[in-house]
């Protein structure tokens, strides 16, 4: 959402750097969201948890909601300040679109194999997850 909100807020070329920037956020909203959503649907201890989480009252989620909030602050700064800065250029720019969307995708594949080994494993008591490959990097 945030994405959306400055792509609509500032006027950008696809060959901008800011319009990168602006992309990787909307690319990694959706792209979480949409590992959310599927893991709840297909793994049903998080389908579990996410039921049980609703059935807590709204106080008690203030602490989660405001560290998702913050996470969310920090992961969009970057594309605010290249926005409201006018800075549009440089190499130093082209690297921070470079980093963030490396870190997006990594995290994608990180995911994918964290599901792909887990996928089966849904009540093992005694299963660790995988300790390897670009998981352990990114964890």
């Amino acid at each position: 959402a945030i994405g959306s909100c400055l792509l609509l807020s500032f006027p950008l070329s696809y060959r901008s750097p800011s319009f990168w920037l602006t992309a990787s956020l909307i690319y990694y909203g959706v792209r979480l969201g949409t590992f959310v959503l599927f893991r709840n649907i297909s793994v049903k201890s998080k389908a579990d948890k996410f039921k049980e989480m609703d059935k807590t009252p709204k106080l008690k989620r203030i602490p989660f909601a405001f560290n998702v909030a913050i996470f969310y602050s920090f992961l969009a700064s970057p594309a605010m300040y290249a926005l409201r800065s006018g800075i549009d250029g440089g190499k130093l720019v082209w690297t921070g679109v470079f980093i963030a969307w490396t870190g997006a995708i990594l995290e994608a594949v990180a995911d994918f194999h964290k599901f792909i080994v887990k996928r089966d494993k849904d009540q093992a008591v005694d299963f660790a997850g995988p300790t390897g490959g670009l998981y352990a990097l990114t964890r």
